[in-house]
């Protein structure tokens, strides 16, 4: 037997030789040139479509499947009529044309921009020509959807934004893991640990207690001493630079009033001595409030907490340090602890 690749006996207990892989592969890149060019389809069926076979098993055409096709068009025309996809999405899955496959508006809308369903060829990412299938939707529609699919404005989601407060800001009081979301459809959700399912607190009850108690800290008069911001490293170090910088400095300067230092020598001392003072001090500086404390805690704090996004309140959060869900059957309030408690329950609400 001869291998076809190598034109070289084949023995199946012995692997080919390393020059048999490049004209391999050269041999099928030249096959799906050659096929591209004569519009025969490449890959995987597209759904309005389906493959006839010949007795041989040889691909004999590709044709449309009429009820399919015709859904596919409708929910072209809707669209461009300014339609949504998640609405034509709906209709085709209602239709029941297909009890194996489901659409969604992202499935839609790629389907809607494929060239394919124009019948157009694509080889390597590009149109390069006619296929030999027949089209569902005419060229002008098909440029028309996909000049409308493709508008950068256009939302492809229906919201990305942010809704819980405490699923990946909670830490597990088992692990220290961070705590994340399940249920909330058919059954209450709940936060479990996102380690290993050993401690779980639901998420309503404990959101609502966690806002309590954060709302009542902030109205303090020492609201801003729950923030506990990472003390500057070293900072006695650089105080204790700028004070001896500052002394060389004035030994410099009597040098130069008493005459032993040129005026040219003792200004580049002064420059070089003023720009070491002034990044020591700068390492020794305490850390500025964060503004969102600063503007939690200048008003009305509950009603300036409800109006902040979930994303600010988490942020928040972690500013004044990720609350702790500790084992137990309790309620949240016997659960849930603060880094900034000195004792048990110190700030807790009833």
């Amino acid at each position: 037997m001869l291998d076809r690749a190598t034109r070289i006996p084949y023995d199946p207990g012995v692997a080919n030789p390393p020059r048999a892989v490049p004209t391999i592969s050269k041999d099928t890149r030249l096959g799906q040139a050659r096929a591209a060019e004569r519009g025969r389809p490449h890959g995987r069926i597209l759904w309005p479509y389906r493959r006839v076979y010949n007795h041989r098993g040889a691909l004999e055409r590709v044709e449309v499947i009429p009820e399919r096709a015709a859904a596919l068009r409708d929910a072209a025309s809707s669209v461009l009529a300014g339609g949504t996809l998640t609405a034509a999405a709906a209709k085709i899955n209602a239709a029941g044309l297909d009890p194996d496959r489901r659409f969604v508006g992202r499935t839609l809308r790629r389907l809607l921009r494929t060239p394919t369903v124009a019948g157009l060829r694509v080889h390597r990412g590009q149109v390069i020509g006619d296929g030999d299938w027949p089209p569902i939707i005419d060229a002008d529609t098909h440029r028309g959807l996909d000049r409308l699919l493709s508008q950068p404005d256009r939302r492809c989601t229906t919201d990305n934004q942010v809704r819980h407060l405490l699923p990946g800001v909670a830490l597990c009081g088992r692990c220290g893991a961070t705590m994340h979301r399940i249920g909330g459809t058919q059954r209450p959700a709940r936060l479990v640990c996102s380690d290993r399912p050993h401690l779980s607190l639901g998420q309503g009850p404990a959101e609502q207690y966690v806002s309590a108690v954060v709302v009542a800290r902030l109205q303090r008069p020492d609201a801003l001493a729950a923030w506990q911001p990472q003390p500057a490293p070293a900072a006695g170090e650089h105080r204790e630079t700028v004070a001896v910088l500052r002394g060389q400095l004035a030994g410099w300067e009597d040098a130069a009033a008493e005459g032993t230092l040129t005026p040219a020598a003792f200004g580049r001392i002064e420059a070089r001595l003023l720009a070491r003072i002034a990044a020591a001090e700068t390492a020794a500086r305490p850390t500025a409030v964060p503004a969102v404390l600063a503007a939690l805690t200048a008003g009305d704090v509950p009603t300036r907490w409800a109006a902040l996004p979930s994303r600010r309140q988490r942020e928040v959060l972690r500013l004044l340090g990720a609350p702790t869900i500790h084992p137990g059957r309790g309620p949240a309030c016997e659960r849930i602890t603060f880094p900034w408690e000195d004792q048990h329950r110190v700030w807790r609400t009833t």
